[in-house]
């Protein structure tokens, strides 16, 4: 019976975990919503390389040098070689990332 308990807990204590990391991911995931929503001027759903600028300086406070912005335009870009520059929602973590290093 001791050992049936004790399993039940360990059981319960994993699924209250699985729930807590759940949470903590919506939560990113709605932040990083929030952030393209408001710094996305032209509605496309990707940030471009003049909002980028916007978002760095919005949410960090500065802005970013020419150079910086080319490389995290060019590590990030979503839309390929025919759209340089452009950051989804998938990519919204890497770049609060490169922004803020």
């Amino acid at each position: 019976a001791t050992n049936q308990a004790c399993e039940a807990l360990r059981r319960a204590h994993e699924c209250k975990e699985r729930v807590i990391r759940g949470m903590a991911a919506q939560r990113r995931a709605a932040k990083h919503s929030d952030a393209l929503a408001r710094y996305d001027a032209d509605g496309d759903g990707r940030l471009s390389r003049e909002e980028i600028a916007s978002y760095a300086k919005g949410e960090f406070g500065f802005e970013l040098t020419p150079a910086s912005l080319d490389g995290i335009c060019r590590q990030l870009s979503a839309g390929g070689a025919e759209a340089p520059g452009l950051v989804a929602l998938e990519g919204m973590q890497r770049l609060k990332v490169a922004v803020g290093v």
